[in-house]
């Protein structure tokens, strides 16, 4: 008899960033990602699973993105596993001159690459799951605030 977990997780965030230059130049970057993973995965079963995950955010455009997962099973059962995240990026930047105020969008590609390496167990708790999630949405974050600050350089 084989019993299995079924771990369903939702991650919700909003990043909001403002920078500013020297030549009066404001460029706002606005992020909203929607991650959701779905793992099941049988009991006494251990997972490896390698996921790479590509990023593309362009401006005006709803961005969807697929993680690629790899998994290596150690055990006698299978693991099906599924990631679903998609990107919003929007990016404005207002140009302050002398003869008056000329709004454009930027259209600025921003790429993500992570490689992570998952150990998850059968009795992996939900906590787990979502703080995976938080963590691929942490990075994401922190690279696309290192760019929107480097673009204004």
């Amino acid at each position: 008899m084989h019993t299995h977990k079924h771990t369903c997780a939702h991650a919700y965030t909003y990043m909001r960033t403002h920078t500013s230059a020297y030549t009066h130049k404001h460029t706002r970057a606005h992020m909203h990602t929607h991650a959701h993973a779905y793992t099941h995965i049988h009991a006494h079963t251990q997972a490896h699973m390698r996921t790479r995950i590509h990023i593309h955010a362009h401006a005006h455009k709803r961005i969807y993105m697929h993680a690629r997962t790899r998994t290596h099973i150690h055990a006698r059962t299978h693991t099906y596993t599924h990631a679903h995240m998609h990107t919003h990026m929007h990016r404005h930047t207002r140009m302050h001159t002398q003869t008056g105020v000329t709004d454009r969008a930027e259209p600025q590609v921003h790429k993500v690459d992570l490689n992570l390496n998952l150990h998850m167990h059968a009795n992996a708790p939900r906590t787990t799951v979502v703080r995976v999630l938080c963590d691929i949405i942490t990075q994401c974050q922190l690279q696309s605030h290192s760019q929107a600050h480097q673009s204004c350089s």
